[in-house]
């Protein structure tokens, strides 16, 4: 019994060793104040170590040091804002395929198409007018009035 808790121990100081050097190394890599500080020393003490090098060089240097995190901040922006365009979106579908639905099952609708069924050629264009205004959302009238309009034009 002396021998399974000892084991056990150890493996739980292995487990939070390993996790804790995880967690410094990935802290190293995400931390940007950190990163731009050694970056910069260590462009500070290449300036003095070699004297051909210009303050030009040392701040060309440093801007593509901060070129590179904007861009990456850039695209995580983008990301972001892709993410919550793709949100929005679907929402918006959701709620136009709901609006359809509720439509669809009025009672206006449901007679109309029923006199669709028993229409003669006299009547026709009259049901399919009210069966327009019945049964399809005002969202789905505009887009294929555009549709239509580009397919003639």
């Amino acid at each position: 019994m002396e021998l399974g808790k000892k084991t056990l121990i150890a493996g739980l100081g292995l487990f939070l060793l390993g996790g804790f050097s995880v967690y410094l190394v990935m802290a190293e890599k995400s931390d940007p104040a950190r990163g731009t500080v050694t970056s910069q020393s260590a462009i500070a003490q290449q300036a003095t170590a070699t004297p051909e090098i210009s303050s030009a060089d040392i701040a060309s240097q440093q801007t593509a040091g901060l070129a590179e995190e904007a861009t990456h901040e850039s695209f995580i922006a983008a990301a972001e804002a892709r993410r919550e365009q793709q949100m929005a979106n679907k929402a918006e579908e959701d709620r136009l395929a709901k609006l359809r639905k509720e439509k669809s099952n009025t009672v206006e609708c449901k007679f109309w198409k029923q006199q669709q069924e028993r229409q003669t050629s006299s009547t026709a264009a009259k049901i399919a007018a009210n069966i327009d205004e019945h049964c399809v959302i005002a969202q789905d009238r505009l887009s294929s009035d555009s549709n239509s309009s580009v397919i003639s034009g």
